[in-house]
């Protein structure tokens, strides 16, 4: 697992296999629930991007807010800022967090 600090959140995601970068977003409660589509994705050849939502998993969320979908949706795009922007994402909470920072999109 690789770490990421922000300002509210110590957030720890996965970077695995290589190619074509894809982000899988988990919406709450279990952070490894896109960890068998991940696994599918980096052996057909993608590099998948999956962090822990903050509060979640390996992650830490240092304030009240940092586990909120805007704070998720804007953890998401220090993600990709720190690994490089992903061709595609998903979401396992309908893509709420994603949607919520267009304008941070790659």
């Amino acid at each position: 697992m690789k770490r990421l600090s922000t300002s509210d959140a110590r957030i720890a995601y996965s970077d695995d296999g290589e190619g074509p970068a894809v982000l899988l977003l988990h919406g709450s409660f279990s952070p490894d629930w896109l960890a068998p589509a991940g696994r599918r994705l980096a052996g057909d050849g993608y590099r998948v991007l999956r962090p822990h939502r903050a509060g979640y998993g390996q992650s830490e969320d240092l304030t009240d807010d940092g586990a909120s979908v805007a704070a998720h949706a804007e953890h998401a795009v220090q993600v990709m800022l720190d690994a490089g922007p992903p061709e595609r994402a998903s979401s396992g909470s309908g893509g709420r967090s994603a949607s919520s920072r267009p304008s941070r999109a790659c």
